[in-house]
Formats: C-alpha cells, structure tokens, sequence
C-alpha cells in the first residue's frame, strides 16, 4: 500500500501539460471511484488525472455510490454517473436476488441524473432471477442503460430479458469468450456495445490481432474504450493505459478510431443541457 500511495502523490502533484496534451481524445466507458479510491484520491485530483489522460467524459460508478456523487457535483460536464445497484462488495453476491434492490436503486437514481445501472456482477441464470427483471422494466421506462459485468450464458440472457435496450458488455467478456462469439452477437444485436477493458488479445506481438480489426471494421458503432480504475493504482496509470488505447487506434482508420475513442459513447450519452 505504501508503494502505490507515493505513485498517486507523484502523479497527481503533476502539472496539466504533457501525457495527452495532443493526444485523440477518449471517452471512458469504464471508470470506478470507490470508496477505496476517495480515501487516496480527493475529487479534485480524480478530475485531474482524467484531464492529464486525455479523457474528456467518461462513465463512472461507484461502491456506494457516493463516489459517482462526488464526481459528477464537481464536473457534471465530465462525469456520467452510472448507479450501482449494490452499497458493498459483499452484496455484488446476491444483490440479483434480493427484493429490496429494485426500491434502493429507485431511491437512488433520484439523487443525480443517472444515466445507467451498473457495472454490476452476475453471472449465467443470476440474469434470470425475478428481481433482474424488475430491473430490466426499470431501466426501459426510465431510458437508462445497462453496463454488465457478465459472461456469456449471463450476456445472452440479458439480451433476451432486455430486448432493444443498450446493454454495455464490461471487458466484452474478457479474452476467454471467442471473437467469433463476439460477432455473432453483434451481428444479431444493434444496442449491444462491447466495452473493451482487460481485451489483451487486442494486439498479438504490438501489432493490430487482424480478427480484431475485421470485427472493428463490421461493427465500427458498438465498441467503447475503457481503463477500469478498480483499484487506487490502476488511477495513477490512467495516462499511461489510454496512450495504450491510442497506439493500436492509430492501426485502425481515422473514421473508426475515433468512433471507438470517443464518438460511439459520444452519441450514446450526449451532454444534458439542463444539469
């Protein structure tokens, strides 16, 4: 823990010039400030280090979800909260089952304009449970989308429990589920958005994996970049993962690399005038 708090105090004491100062600018899909963040790492340093990594918007969320609250009263231009539907981590375990999710997330989403329910975990039939379905009617009526952190058999039952609502997959499944799976499923749903955090067979030996490519070049609208800030350490790299980003983006046509970048999340979460 020592080591990662002199990297953070590092980082955030740096001026603003530099990192991404040119760089294509992102919109994250994939931020976390939790409570085990704020604890290391005030509001005001959060933002900073989102502007040092060239990060324009990004979606946040939190446990609790006082953290999104916190970032989003700061720069509500920036921040797009996302509502967990769970207060701790223990709860990431049976949240799906629990009658009284539906009246806190309710209760929640009063708070601040959310825009999402999740990242949430669950997995396989946990999508099935009478409680996710509640959920599910909840987000259609209020427009708000769905970002999971699922597997495959948990993806697809998404899909069929929430027909024509935008479902963001976390990590598109990360590296076990098939590109080929990838493509079926894109193939067949429009608002399905895959989420491209801790996808390590993006590259093979720092080049563009060609079947990636293909797939960036069928589905140019469904994929959004993402850093994952799970844990305090992984904020002090933000510069560090999203010039990662740009160096396989630079492989891919202008058009499409900006899409991916920024444009797609862009369209889906546009700035509320009225905040």
């Amino acid at each position: 823990m020592l080591k990662i708090i002199s990297t953070l105090v590092f980082v955030t004491t740096l001026p603003l010039a530099g990192y991404a100062q040119d760089g294509l600018p992102i919109f994250d899909g994939h931020i976390h400030y939790s409570q085990s963040v704020w604890r290391l790492i005030s509001p005001p340093q959060a933002i900073r280090l989102l502007q040092q990594a060239g990060i324009e918007r990004c979606l946040v969320s939190s446990t609790p979800n006082e953290g999104s609250e916190k970032l989003y009263a700061l720069s509500p231009e920036r921040i797009v909260p996302f509502l967990r539907p769970y207060r701790t981590r223990k709860d990431m375990l049976s949240w799906f089952n629990d009658p009284a999710t539906l009246e806190y997330v309710k209760k929640q989403l009063d708070v601040i304009p959310y825009q999402g329910i999740g990242e949430f975990h669950l997995n396989g039939t946990d999508a099935n449970t009478p409680v996710m379905g509640r959920i599910f009617r909840l987000a259609r009526d209020k427009g708000l989308a769905l970002h999971a952190h699922t597997d495959e058999a948990g993806i697809r039952n998404i899909l069929i429990r929430a027909p024509n609502q935008v479902v963001i997959w976390a990590h598109a499944g990360f590296d076990k589920v098939p590109i080929a799976t990838l493509q079926e499923l894109l193939d067949d749903n429009s608002k399905l958005y895959l989420e491209l955090s801790f996808r390590n067979d993006i590259l093979i030996d720092s080049e563009l994996n060609p079947h990636w490519r293909d797939l960036f070049l069928d589905h140019p609208y469904q994929f959004i970049l993402g850093m994952d800030t799970y844990i305090p350490a992984r904020w002090s790299l933000l510069p560090d993962y999203t010039d990662d980003a740009r160096y396989w983006l630079n492989m891919l046509p202008e058009k499409i690399a900006k899409l991916i970048a920024h444009g797609n999340a862009s369209r889906l979460f546009p700035v509320q005038a009225n905040r």
